[in-house]
């Protein structure tokens, strides 16, 4: 009887896991287990299928005919897009970013399938390739966050926290904030793809960062300030 109730339960929880599917790149690819390790440790399943491919705008992604097939093959829960790190910086480039929305918006507005931007974060010394346009941090997370914002309004899109939650971070203790990133000043540490892991859960689930137990990399006193700050931006 017991082992009757454990599979029930167990089937129960398959049946009813978020499908969630994620078109994006290197930053979405390297936050992957931070997420997983998080959504364990709260006792929560998803059903998580990845597009990505380093590098990869979204353009790219909806030229390729086998990736057009996965994103029609099911009814999805939530859709998570994350462009190319620098192309939402840059108003030359920007454009392509937002037919891309566009083309996305339009595939699953019938279903009206709730679609996430993956917000993400300036390069810790400003973009080297960028210098003039954006020397500094603070130069590029700022044009980023235009470009997501108007993104969202424009294609009734939902932003994650996760940019407002790295510059918090970021203004308020610089060294904790250089931790999130890795070596290269780009890609997410460990502590980087847990604000990126903490923003997708709290903002699916309906969770506060408050109530999520796991910390990753964070000690206990620098993941309570970390969830204090996550929680001026999550519902």
């Amino acid at each position: 009887m017991r082992l009757l109730i454990l599979l029930s339960l167990c089937l129960s929880s398959l049946l009813s896991a978020k499908e969630v599917l994620f078109i994006g790149n290197s930053y979405t690819m390297q936050s992957r287990a931070a997420l997983q390790n998080l959504l364990k440790s709260e006792q929560v399943s998803w059903n998580m299928t990845f597009i990505t491919k380093g590098g990869f705008t979204l353009e790219k992604h909806l030229n390729n005919p086998q990736n057009i097939e996965i994103m029609k093959s099911k009814k999805w829960d939530a859709i998570i897009l994350q462009e190319q790190s620098q192309t939402p910086a840059y108003s030359n480039f920007r454009g392509g970013y937002f037919d891309s929305l566009k083309k996305i918006q339009q595939m699953y507005k019938k279903d009206k399938t709730p679609i996430y931007l993956f917000t993400s974060w300036g390069r810790r010394d400003g973009d080297k390739q960028n210098k003039k346009a954006a020397p500094t941090y603070e130069k590029m997370q700022g044009m980023l966050d235009e470009a997501f914002a108007e993104g969202a309004k424009k294609y009734k899109m939902t932003e994650l926290p996760t940019n407002k939650l790295w510059r918090a971070v970021m203004e308020n203790d610089l060294d904790l904030g250089k931790s999130l990133y890795k070596k290269d000043g780009s890609h997410p540490s460990n502590k980087g793809a847990y604000l990126v892991a903490l923003s997708l859960y709290c903002s699916l689930e309906n969770k506060t960062p408050e109530q999520v137990k796991y910390n990753g990399d964070f000690s206990s006193i620098e993941a309570n300030q970390v969830k204090k700050w996550a929680s001026q931006f999550t519902k």
